[in-house]
């Protein structure tokens, strides 16, 4: 640990003044959870909550990520312990008020306990940032009712359950001394932090009670009566909270009874403590360890909950004042656990001077500063379907409790989600034919075909996560592009699913009736880029595809198009057999003359199906004119596996970039059916020079136009795709 002699006196300042208001935080919740019938209870309340405050503040400061951090038990998981220890009261019936005290006090060390290990479970398998997946309106409804739920209780404790017996007097002078306390902290906030704000306001408040209880002539008894003084052990210390004898008188079935709050609230302080820690990241501009501070706090709130202390975690405001006061020093939250260790020990009596309505007041502040930062604030940073979310769930907090909000919260949270993913368009591109082509090299008679009767191909790239809703609106929008089409307009409906990460059954089942209605319209349903879990999950749903079926499956998009583009030209007038030589010549020079010589300088080569025509790295000294058959140029990468690049078939031309270029082959070229084609060989193209000028010049320009043809065609491609 390191710290300098200069910064020592305002790291001790910062902790002291942070060790107060921890105190008073630590009183407040124990007043609040150990009030009405469990008032007996409230001395072994206080005991446990310091013990709690203290070993939390210790262990934050020894261990935490960030240097300076300080906690204690927070007002969040508060509110349900409160609401817990309420039910267990009332369930325990005619129990005796001892009873009814040790039962709270293990069920909210047991509750305590297992947030702790929930905490260190959570940082030990990193899974902090599971905070960034619950949505902002259902947390901020949450800390919104938080707050709701502390100010009602706050209420109930400064009025007390007999306001006949204290008088209509005494009443009137605490809700004056709460005005007071609500004046004087908006007073001080306004010239300072808030957190040194609250401690000027408890010491202000403080001394005006004692001059009041000065001129009222009261005695201690009298005001504990009165509901004025925390009724406190006689001896000085507040620890242990309970002995041997003690734990004999525990009801163990009111405890279980309350299985759903102590399961519930280690993910609800969860919460909290990963949105506090998110806002010191935040305000102080520094990155935190989040799974390192839910594994501290965690280890803390095992050992706090053994001594029936309450939950308790990072405290974004009391950090950020420390920070301000006593720099980013350790000794900060050491020195605020010694000092609520010094109060359990030998502090009780000096707790008699401080008025209990004192402590309702403080929690009153706290849940109204809550409603007003989550349910008021946050109007103006959401959309207005999330703000009224937040006010649904927040209604039904009040309504119902915490556990029903949080509930309709999550339920109302998905279906929005859905609803807004349902609006989320998954077609990444919408395309046909004419401007989306396969990487298969063509005749010119073949590319004129395709520009021809390119629009009976639809093309769809999907995108993200497909489910029933957006599945069923893309089948929609293509039956109705089919219906309002003449019959045999479209042909091949091709779905790619190389960009889906997923869907659900319920695509599986439209898809399965997508094909129904490539059959009642006849086209071909053709799907691309399906992953093996995909399309296995088709095949048992019922799918059935293959030669003879209205649904064709094909590994990639590029091959997809292929097979739709075959299909076009194989029932054209010539289809895509065999082109004649001469033809594609006249068609790539534009004049038979220049055709017919050129041919001379020709070598016709076969190759069946399975041959090499070129291989990859060989130097390049001929190009091939295809005359018939298709080959397929694929990269063989070291692993033996093979990639597919570009596909030949009758009247395309192969080898000529690397030819001119001067390069070696980039790819191997395989037949994939018997190829006839004309070979150029280097000598026959220097001789074409030497011999026939005009020629060769000739050969270079329609060359050219075909290169600038086949850049046009992909810049139009990438032009479709990235729009």
């Amino acid at each position: 640990m390191k710290f300098s002699a200069e910064g020592l006196l305002p790291a001790i300042v910062a902790g002291l003044l942070s060790g107060l208001v921890i105190l008073f935080g630590a009183v407040s919740q124990a007043a609040l959870v150990y009030s009405g019938p469990l008032e007996g209870g409230l001395s072994m309340g206080i005991g446990a909550a310091l013990f709690a405050a203290a070993i939390i503040a210790g262990a934050l400061a020894l261990g935490s990520s960030l240097r300076g951090m300080v906690g204690f038990p927070q007002g969040v998981p508060i509110a349900m312990l409160a609401l817990m220890a309420s039910a267990i009261a009332t369930s325990m019936g005619r129990a005796t008020g001892a009873e009814m005290a040790v039962t709270v006090v293990a069920a909210v060390g047991l509750a305590t306990a297992l947030g702790g290990l929930s905490f260190w479970l959570l940082g030990h398998f990193r899974l902090g940032g599971l905070i960034r997946f619950i949505p902002f309106p259902v947390i901020a409804a949450f800390l919104a009712g938080s707050g709701w739920l502390l100010a009602h209780g706050s209420i109930e404790l400064l009025l007390g359950e007999n306001m006949a017996a204290a008088g209509y007097v005494h009443v009137m002078l605490k809700l004056g001394l709460v005005l007071a306390f609500v004046a004087l902290i908006s007073f001080f906030s306004q010239r300072t932090h808030a957190s040194f704000a609250l401690s000027l306001t408890v010491l202000a408040a403080t001394v005006l009670f004692q001059i009041g209880v000065y001129f009222s002539g009261l005695d201690a008894d009298a005001l504990t009566r009165l509901g004025w003084l925390i009724p406190l052990p006689d001896s000085t210390s507040l620890w242990p909270p309970m002995g041997q004898a003690g734990f004999e008188l525990i009801d163990w079935r009111a405890i279980g009874e309350q299985w759903m709050i102590i399961l519930t609230l280690p993910a609800l302080s969860a919460l909290a403590l990963l949105m506090n820690a998110g806002g010191l990241e935040l305000a102080l501009r520094r990155d935190i360890d989040l799974d390192r501070e839910l594994r501290v706090a965690g280890a803390a709130n095992v050992i706090g909950g053994l001594g029936g202390g309450n939950m308790g975690y990072q405290d974004l405001g009391l950090t950020i004042l420390s920070q301000r006061i006593g720099g980013n020093s350790r000794i900060i939250g050491i020195v605020a656990a010694l000092f609520c260790l010094a109060v359990l020990a030998f502090g009780a009596p000096a707790l008699a001077i401080v008025p209990k309505p004192l402590f309702g007041a403080l929690l009153l502040w706290i849940g109204a500063n809550l409603l007003l930062d989550w349910a008021v604030m946050t109007q103006t940073q959401l959309k207005q379907n999330d703000y009224i979310v937040l006010l649904v769930i927040l209604g039904a907090i009040i309504a119902f409790g915490p556990l029903i909000g949080i509930g309709l919260g999550l339920l109302v949270s998905l279906v929005m989600f859905a609803l807004d993913y349902a609006r989320v368009d998954i077609v990444r591109a919408r395309l046909d034919g004419t401007c989306f082509r396969s990487s298969v090299e063509r005749s010119a008679a073949a590319r004129g075909l395709l520009a021809k009767k390119g629009k009976q191909i639809l093309v769809y790239r999907l995108q993200g996560f497909v489910f029933f809703g957006t599945a069923v609106q893309l089948r929609d929008e293509i039956e109705q592009r089919i219906r309002s089409a003449s019959k045999g307009a479209i042909r091949h409906v091709l779905l790619d699913f190389t960009g889906v990460s997923g869907f659900d059954s319920s695509t599986m089942m439209t898809l399965i009736r997508f094909e129904r209605l490539a059959f009642a319209h006849d086209f071909t349903l053709v799907l691309t880029g399906l992953k093996d879990d995909a399309l296995d999950m088709l095949t048992r749903g019922g799918l059935t595809y293959g030669e003879g079926e209205p649904c064709h499956i094909l590994p990639d998009l590029d091959r997809g198009m292929e097979w739709c583009e075959d299909n076009l030209l194989a029932k054209g007038p010539k289809g895509d057999k065999a082109a004649e030589l001469m033809k594609e010549l006249h068609a790539f020079f534009g004049e038979p003359t220049h055709a017919k010589e050129f041919a001379k300088h020709l070598e016709r080569v076969d190759f069946a199906a399975g041959k090499v025509l070129v291989k990859r790295n060989s130097k390049a000294d001929e190009i091939y004119f295809f005359e018939s058959g298709h080959a397929r140029a694929q990269a063989e990468p070291d692993d033996a596996s093979t990639t597919r690049l570009r596909g030949f078939g009758p009247g395309s031309i192969l080898g000529e970039l690397a030819f001119f270029t001067g390069q070696r082959r980039s790819a191997t070229v395989v037949a994939t059916r018997d190829v006839r084609a004309w070979r150029l060989t280097r000598t026959a193209l220097e001789n074409m020079e030497t011999t026939h000028e005009p020629l060769a010049a000739a050969f270079y320009r329609a060359l050219s136009a075909q290169f600038a043809d086949r850049l046009s065609g992909t810049n139009r491609m990438l032009r479709f795709l990235v729009d």
